[in-house]
């Protein structure tokens, strides 16, 4: 994927690294934020390099999927892939609906690799983007039927309020630890 990608002036100019999916290829979970953490801007891997980061792989680990420390640059992860609906972080806003457009491309070709049985949109406008965009007739593409299998869970309504906690388990973490 493109290391060096120019697409979206206001994301590459303040970001430090463009941040692609990171994990195992071949997982049946795919977790999608809306855009990477300083962490992740910082370290080039998906929610890694700040509390927000260790947070999820904490909960991950504790899920089984993930081995390793829930702070490391590089996690050890199974059955399970993270990515973003953009590649790039501006540090002092949220992205343009236009810059989410703009990265679908890598998003896609990230869903059709993996083929996962269930994605795990984390925040409403992950949510909205997926479960909206791809499924209502005023955009209906050949991707919206690359969904027909793959089903979803909504992971929190508010992606600061899932990671900005306090992680311990939950019923939810259970349940999903079953399937």
């Amino acid at each position: 994927m493109d290391e060096e990608c120019t697409n979206c002036p206001g994301l590459c100019e303040a970001r430090q690294n463009v941040v692609h999916g990171y994990g195992d290829v071949g997982g049946e979970f795919i977790f999608i934020a809306e855009r990477p953490h300083e962490g992740a801007d910082t370290t080039g891997t998906p929610f890694t390099g700040d509390d927000a980061g260790r947070r999820l792989q904490w909960i991950l680990g504790e899920l089984g999927f993930v081995r390793s420390e829930p702070d490391a640059d590089s996690p050890e992860m199974q059955n399970a892939f993270c990515t973003y609906l953009t590649r790039c972080r501006h540090p002092d806003r949220e992205p343009t609906d236009s810059e989410i457009d703009t990265c679908e491309p890598y998003l896609n070709a990230e869903i059709r690799m993996m083929n996962p049985q269930i994605i795990v949109p984390i925040g409403q406008r992950v949510i909205e983007s997926l479960a909206i965009e791809y499924t209502t007739s005023r955009r209906r593409t050949s991707i919206s039927k690359r969904f027909t299998r793959q089903r979803f869970v909504a992971a929190a309504s508010s992606s600061s309020r899932c990671l900005n906690s306090t992680p311990r388990p939950t019923p939810t973490a259970r349940r999903l630890s079953s399937i």
